[in-house]
């Protein structure tokens, strides 16, 4: 069984951990609950020489999902979350607004 490794990013108002689950030899990996501080993001993925694979959500609260837009657009990867959450997302403007977010 491989053994796989984390990096851990603290971002945003939320101070949200984004995790980069990825395997010590390929350097694939994972974006798990990217929320704000898509910069900070990449910059752990540059400095950690990963080579990201998907992004994956936990779930679709706004402190998880608030950079998995921005994230997308940079880097063209497919996004992963389970069908019963997508309902969260369609109300993501709406909890945004309730932070003063955009």
């Amino acid at each position: 069984m491989k053994k796989l490794e984390v990096v851990t990013v603290c971002t945003g108002m939320f101070q949200q951990n984004c995790h980069l689950l990825y395997e010590p030899q390929t350097r694939e990996c994972f974006v798990i609950d990217p929320g704000e501080g898509v910069d900070e993001i990449e910059e752990a993925i540059r400095t950690a020489g990963l080579k990201p694979l998907a992004i994956t959500n936990t779930h679709a609260h706004l402190d998880h999902v608030a950079g998995v837009a921005e994230l997308k657009k940079r880097t063209g990867l497919a996004f992963h979350l389970h069908p019963d959450e997508f309902f969260l997302l369609d109300i993501l403007a709406e909890h945004s607004a309730y932070f003063g977010m955009r």
